[in-house]
């Protein structure tokens, strides 16, 4: 008989290869809908990939993150915030130089008057009086499209949607016909129509986004995290 190794010992090792293969993995994000999450938090220069990766993490499974697709909006400069278009430009360019496999694609923002209930300190309401309504368009159907898309193109095995928007549930129920689709929701929300058309739900904590944030600088650039967000770092005690 000859050394080579028992045809079962061969047949092991070829499904052990099969078993530890990376998951092909593609992630589409809300910007708006983290970045309402992340806004009273000192976590604003968050690496979208390590996000994922940390908060899908499990013993035995690795991930080959094949896109990462950010949906947004462009912000206006306000009275009372004169920097917050530049803020924006800033993270987005870091996100671009930090994860090649990342793209963004804009929505838009519309700005018109309303009529809305004056609201009083005692929670009590008064009469009707006119505000600027802004409303962020666009995103939620370009994310429900992209991933649709995508799942159909086989461009991934797994999905993950990093929003709260109920909206989804029907992209991420027909994605889920193709593919395997996960949803990482804030850690405050509790969305069970997410939840019910997908494979599973995870809730991102606070530590998450502790252990997932850029470098102040981006390496090999002169892209850096804008002073304000550094200052929230600091007064937070974060160090890197």
């Amino acid at each position: 008989m000859g050394g080579g190794a028992p045809h079962g010992a061969l047949a092991f090792s070829g499904v052990s290869k099969l078993m530890f293969q990376p998951v092909r993995t593609a992630v589409y994000v809300d910007g708006f809908n983290l970045f309402y999450w992340l806004k009273p938090l000192p976590y604003r220069w968050v690496d979208l990939k390590a996000l994922t990766l940390n908060a899908i993490a499990q013993p035995g499974k690795e991930h080959e993150i094949v896109a990462i697709k950010y949906f947004t909006a462009r912000v206006s400069d306000t009275q009372y915030d004169r920097t917050k278009s530049t803020r924006q430009d800033v993270y987005i360019k870091a996100l671009k130089a930090h994860i090649p496999r990342l793209t963004v694609q804009f929505g838009e923002f519309r700005r018109k008057p309303k009529m809305m209930p004056r609201a009083y300190r005692d929670g009590t309401t008064g009469p009707p009086v006119s505000v600027m309504d802004t409303e962020e368009k666009g995103s939620d159907v370009n994310l429900a499209v992209e991933l649709v898309n995508d799942a159909w193109l086989n461009l991934y095995d797994l999905a993950i949607v990093i929003s709260n928007d109920s909206d989804l549930q029907h992209a991420v129920r027909l994605a889920k016909k193709k593919r395997m689709v996960g949803v990482l929701v804030r850690g405050d929300a509790e969305v069970n129509s997410l939840k019910s058309v997908s494979n599973f739900m995870r809730k991102l904590t606070e530590d998450n986004l502790k252990n997932s944030l850029m470098p102040h600088q981006i390496p090999d650039t002169n892209i850096k995290i804008p002073d304000d967000w550094l200052l929230k770092e600091k007064r937070a005690g974060i160090t890197r």
